[in-house]
C-alpha cells in the first residue's frame, strides 16, 4: 500500500494479514478446537481496511477525471482473478462431494458452479456462495465500490460522517435483530452483509480523509495494536462485538495507518501478510473442506492431536499455495485481463 511520498502503510499489510489467518481459523473447525470466537469479525476489519485503501487509492482520481466505468474495471481486474480461482477450487470440492456421496452431480450443483464462476450468488442455496462460502464479502465488497465511485466526487466529510453514523444504525438493528454480528452470509440476513459492508469501508474512507487533512494518530507500539486485535478476535458477545466493529477496528486502522515499521525484515514480513492475504482468504475454504471431506468418506478416525497436526500441514499448504498465487498466477492473470479489457485508466489496486 504505497504513499505518494514513497512511504507504507505497511503495518495495515500486517494486520491484514493476521486478519486472513483468523478467518482461515474460523472455518477450521474439522481440524482445531475454537480458541477464538470472534474470528469472523476479521471480515469487518477487511472493510474498513479496504475503504482505507481505496480512498488513500482512488480518491482525488474519481474526483478528477476517473469515471465509475474505468474504476469498475480496474477492480475487476484485481479481485476477479483470484476470485475465479477459489471458485474453480470450490467447484472441484462440491463436483467430488456430489460423486463420493454415490450420485452424479446434481442440478443445484452445476447451478451453483455456473454462478459462481461470474461472481453471481446462488439463489438456490442458504448460502450466497455453498462453492465458497467466504465469496459472499467479495459480492459486498464490489458493490460498495460501485457505490463509492459513483458518490466519490460529491462526498464532502459531513456528508461521510452522516453515511457512517447511519450505517452503524442499520449494523446494530440488523445485529440486534438476528442476535448476532457473524451475519450477511445466507439469504435469510442478507441485509445483515450490506450494513456490514456499507459501516466499514465508509468508516474506512472515513478514516482516511481525517488521516488526509491531518487528524493523524499518536503512533503506539505496534505489538499494542496486535495485541488488541488478536484479543478482540478472541472473545465474542452480541454488544462486545458491536463495540469492536463500531469503534475498536476503526482505532486499529487509524492508530495503524500512522504506525512506521523499522527494520528491513519486519517490513518485508508485513508486507507479505499482505500480498497473500487476498489469496489465502479466497482458497482456504475449499482446499480445507476437500480434504475433510476425504476423510469422513474414507471414515479416517483422528484424535485431537493428530487433527491439530493434519490441520496445520494443512493450513502451511494454504500459505504455500498462497504464495503461488501471489506471486506466480494473480500477476500474469491480471495483465490477461488487462490487455484484454484493454483498460487505460492506470493500474489496478
Amino acid at each position: 500500500m504505497p504513499l505518494a511520498s514513497g512511504r507504507v502503510f505497511v503495518f495495515l499489510d500486517l494486520i491484514r494479514g493476521i486478519a486472513a489467518i483468523a478467518v482461515v481459523l474460523q472455518h477450521s473447525g474439522d481440524f482445531f478446537p475454537k480458541l477464538f470466537a470472534a474470528n469472523y469479525l476479521a471480515v469487518d476489519l477487511f472493510f474498513i481496511l479496504s475503504g482505507f485503501v481505496l480512498a488513500f487509492a482512488y480518491q482525488d482520481r474519481l474526483k478528477g477525471d476517473l469515471t465509475w466505468r474505468e474504476f469498475s474495471k480496474l477492480r475487476f481486474i484485481r479481485l476477479y482473478p483470484v476470485f475465479l480461482l477459489g471458485a474453480v477450487l470450490g467447484a472441484v470440492w462440491l463436483v467430488s462431494r456430489e460423486l463420493l456421496t454415490g450420485g452424479g452431480v446434481s442440478n443445484w450443483a452445476i447451478a451453483a458452479i455456473s454462478l459462481s464462476l461470474v461472481m453471481m450468488p446462488s439463489p438456490h442455496a442458504k448460502n450466497l456462495y455453498p462453492t465458497n462460502g467466504p465469496s459472499w464479502s467479495l459480492l459486498f465488497e464490489i458493490l460498495i465500490n460501485l457505490v463509492y465511485a459513483v458518490v466519490a466526487k460529491w462526498l464532502s466529510l459531513r456528508a461521510l460522517v452522516c453515511i457512517v453514523l447511519l450505517s452503524a444504525v442499520g449494523l446494530v438493528a440488523a445485529a440486534w435483530y438476528q442476535q448476532s454480528t457473524n451475519i450477511g452470509f445466507l439469504w435469510t440476513h442478507l441485509y445483515g452483509g450490506a450494513a456490514r459492508v456499507s459501516f466499514g469501508f465508509f468508516a474506512g474512507v472515513l478514516i482516511f480523509q481525517a488521516y488526509n487533512i491531518g487528524y493523524r494518530a499518536p503512533e503506539v507500539p505496534a505489538a499494542f495494536l496486535v495485541i488488541a486485535l488478536i484479543a478482540a478476535l478472541a472473545f465474542s458477545g452480541l454488544y462486545i462485538n458491536m463495540v469492536k466493529i463500531l469503534f475498536l477496528f476503526p482505532l486499529i486502522v487509524w492508530f495503524g495507518a500512522s504506525i512506521k515499521i523499522s527494520g528491513h525484515y519486519f517490513s518485508k514480513i508485513a508486507s507479505y501478510c499482505g500480498l497473500i492475504s487476498y489469496p489465502i482468504y479466497m482458497i482456504h475454504v475449499p482446499m480445507m473442506a476437500f480434504v475433510a471431506n476425504l476423510l469422513r468418506h474414507f471414515d479416517v478416525t483422528l484424535d485431537a492431536g493428530s487433527r491439530m497436526f493434519f490441520g496445520a500441514f494443512i493450513l502451511i499448504g494454504v500459505v504455500l499455495a498462497s504464495h503461488f498465487v501471489a506471486l506466480h498466477f494473480d500477476p500474469p492473470a491480471r495483465k490477461f485481463l488487462r490487455g484484454l479489457l484493454r483498460g487505460r485508466a492506470g493500474t489496478e489496486v
